[in-house]
């Protein structure tokens, strides 16, 4: 399973979305039920990390990223949204590409993992309207 890391970037320095980064993925390790028949679970992880000369290359960076953002998901099995998805416009607009791309999404927090799909999920309209 392919699973693209959503997280809120916004003025973070490129080792605070690192460690946001980091901590997704241990989280979702540590939560994801595992088949103990099974060696390799098969977990990849994809992030919008984008070195950061690029983006002060471009005219529009946001848009760049968001673009950037879009492209990796749509090669991925599920988004995972980090827990303030909602504080983000990038990350709601990351899980409204998802919802209506019908990609799995990724939802946790310090108990427990959940994958839905798009029409059974609980992330509401709401939350991702801008």
């Amino acid at each position: 399973m392919t699973i693209f890391l959503s997280v809120p970037m916004g003025d973070r320095s490129e080792e605070e979305i690192q460690k946001l980064y980091n901590e997704m993925m241990h989280e979702i390790n540590r939560l994801m039920p595992r088949d103990d028949n099974v060696i390799d679970n098969g977990i990849s992880y994809v992030t919008n990390y984008i070195d950061i000369h690029t983006i002060h290359e471009c005219k529009h960076p946001i848009a760049m990223c968001l673009a950037e953002a879009i492209r990796k998901i749509s090669t991925c099995d599920c988004v995972a949204l980090h827990p303030d998805f909602k504080d983000s416009i990038g990350c709601r607009i990351e899980a409204a590409v998802a919802h209506r791309s019908n990609i799995k999404i990724l939802t946790y927090n310090k108990c427990s993992c959940t994958i839905t799909t798009p029409d059974s999920t609980d992330i509401k309209p709401y939350d991702i309207t801008f």
